[in-house]
């Protein structure tokens, strides 16, 4: 897991949408939760590392068992998506990332940023889904932000 607060307990939430934690509050210290019987009845043990390292310590160590997984370091590790066990789902998402700008200040980085999901090929791409989310129109267009990776994939 990274050692990023901001998502500790963002990817601890996403571990226990697959049954593995349960009862997580927001105030809890993410790595607390290992040594709680009632919320980790699985006895999980965590470890966290820098973000960035997060996919390397996944495919290098045989002893993680799963792995949590920023969506942009799944693309850049090229994981295999299909072994994804679980994702943040991307609708509704209140850590999703959006593109904005101070009025009168876009400029052609920002105006190509904002074309971008507007473009046919981009169009043709949300429209295909992706590995979890069949149903979702959305589902390419929002990668994972977080995913637990069964060892191996």
């Amino acid at each position: 897991m990274g050692n990023d607060p901001a998502n500790q307990l963002r990817g601890q939430r996403v571990i226990e949408s697959a049954g593995l934690l349960s009862g997580l509050a927001d105030g809890d210290p993410a790595l607390a939760t290992q040594d709680d019987e009632a919320k980790n009845p699985e006895h999980l043990k965590f470890e966290d590392v820098n973000q960035e390292q997060v996919p390397k310590s996944y495919q290098m160590d045989p002893t993680v068992g799963i792995a949590v997984v920023n969506g942009n370091y799944i693309v850049q590790a090229k994981l295999n998506t299909d072994g994804i066990l679980v994702q943040e789902p991307a609708k509704d998402n209140p850590d999703s990332n959006l593109i904005a700008w101070r009025a009168g200040g876009k400029t052609a980085v920002i105006a190509k940023l904002d074309e971008l999901p507007h473009c046919d090929e981009v169009r043709k791409y949300i429209g295909t889904p992706g590995p979890t989310e069949a149903s979702s129109p959305h589902s390419r267009f929002d990668p994972p932000l977080q995913a637990a990776i069964p060892p191996g994939q």
